[in-house]
């Protein structure tokens, strides 16, 4: 989600007004509340789609997402234990996070490691905002 909006930026020189995630239906609380909360993107301008999984693979997919969801809820940002492996095993020639210097606006929010929520100044604070 967050890479989502900074390549928007990347682009079109300002952050998104709006912003939507397509995926199944299973993942919405962790896009549309755990991810959405942690980058304090505004809920009123969030959209989630869903759509359907096959129904055989369902349960099994959903217990696994279930799990998935709830390390997020305490590590929002996936930068300890088991989320943090997942992150580096993504990154195979540790490039580290593409976007710090051409978003610099997001580099403090990208470099907390905390399991709180960040506190400090997003580009989204405000509704609309250009580069």
């Amino acid at each position: 989600l967050l890479f989502s909006l900074c390549r928007f930026a990347e682009l079109t020189s300002e952050y998104p007004e709006r912003r939507a995630v397509i995926s199944y239906d299973f993942k919405r609380e962790r896009f549309a509340g755990v991810h959405r909360r942690a980058l304090r993107y505004p809920e009123a301008r969030f959209r989630f789609l869903g759509s359907e999984y096959p129904a055989q693979n369902l349960e099994r997919a959903s217990e696994g997402e279930r799990k998935v969801r709830e390390k997020f809820e305490s590590d929002p940002y996936g930068v300890h234990g088991e989320l943090k492996q997942k992150l580096y095993a993504r990154d195979p020639f540790v490039q580290g996070a593409r976007y710090t210097n051409s978003c610099p606006e997001i580099q403090p929010l990208m470099r907390h490691s905390g399991r709180e929520i960040f506190a400090g100044t997003l580009p989204w604070d405000k509704h609309h905002v250009e580069r």
